[in-house]
C-alpha cells in the first residue's frame, strides 16, 4: 500500500509510506541509483512512477540549489575582484595625479632656469660672446 503525505512540497519534505516503510524525498535523493532501483523493483507501476517522479524532483531541486550556491559564490568572487580593481584604479589615478604635479613643477623650474639664463645673457652679452 502506498500513501503520500506532504509536509511541504516546495521544501522537499515529502514523505511516502510503502507498506511498513516510510521514505522522505531527501532520503530517496540521497540513495544511490542501485539502492533506489532495488526499492522500486517489484512495486506496482503507479508506485514506482510516483517514487521516480519524487526522486527526479528532488534531484532537480538539489541541482538547482547547488547551481545557486555556485552562482552566489561566483558573484561574491566577482564583487571582490571588482573592489580590488577599483582600488587599483584609485591608486593608478592617484599616482598619475602625483606624476602630473611633479612634471608641472619640473617644467616650471626648467622655464624659470631658462628665463634666468636668457636674462643673464642679456645683461652680460660680452662675457658670453666668442672672440
Amino acid at each position: 500500500m502506498l500513501s503520500e503525505c506532504s509536509d511541504s512540497e516546495s521544501s522537499g519534505n515529502t514523505t511516502v509510506q510503502i507498506g511498513e516503510y516510510q521514505f522522505t524525498e531527501a532520503g530517496i535523493v540521497e540513495m544511490n541509483k542501485q539502492q533506489f532501483n532495488d526499492i522500486i523493483q517489484g512495486l506496482p507501476e503507479i508506485q514506482s512512477i510516483l517514487l521516480r517522479d519524487m526522486r527526479r524532483r528532488g534531484l532537480t531541486r538539489k541541482a538547482v540549489q547547488k547551481c545557486r550556491q555556485r552562482q552566489n559564490m561566483r558573484l561574491n568572487e566577482l564583487d571582490q575582484k571588482k573592489k580590488e580593481l577599483q582600488e587599483k584604479l584609485r591608486d593608478a589615478i592617484r599616482t598619475q595625479e602625483e606624476m602630473t604635479l611633479e612634471y608641472e613643477r619640473a617644467r616650471l623650474r626648467y622655464e624659470h632656469a631658462q628665463s634666468r639664463i636668457v636674462e643673464h645673457l642679456r645683461k652680460h652679452p660680452s662675457i658670453h660672446t666668442q672672440k
